[in-house]
């Protein structure tokens, strides 16, 4: 079976540090002009990162449709395959079948043919000389 796509484990890692960027510039102890410059970058880099994500998920969401149209049509293709099996099969039963009857036929020509070679042998005036 084939695995749901999901999210990158990259995206969800690099969503993870700008958070954790975002929470130390936040937390930080730096004077006021240098922690609102953090916070900014931190904000920016964190939009960048949903931004990231949903691309990430509307990937995902693309790759699944694939996945799921693929399955389907491996499925119809099975189905087909069965049926052409089946086909098959009975084919192969019906030329069973039908070499059987050759076979018959071909002892009972054999034995019309040699029923009239002997009609015929028997009908045939004798080849020994005869006395007059």
């Amino acid at each position: 079976m084939i695995a749901k796509p999901t999210v990158s484990n990259q995206a969800l890692v690099r969503v993870a540090l700008v958070f954790a960027i975002a929470a130390a510039g936040i937390c930080g102890a730096h004077a006021q002009t240098s922690g609102n410059e953090s916070l900014a970058i931190a904000q920016k880099r964190l939009t960048m990162a949903i931004k990231e994500l949903e691309q990430a998920k509307a990937q995902a969401r693309r790759k699944d449709k694939q996945v799921k149209d693929t399955e389907a049509s491996v499925a119809r293709l099975q189905t087909k395959l069965d049926e052409e099996k089946a086909k098959l099969e009975q084919t192969r039963k019906e030329l069973v079948d039908a070499q059987a009857n050759a076979d018959q036929a071909q002892q009972r020509h054999d034995q019309v043919n040699a029923e009239i070679q002997r009609f015929y042998r028997e009908r045939q005036p004798s080849t020994s000389p005869s006395k007059p």
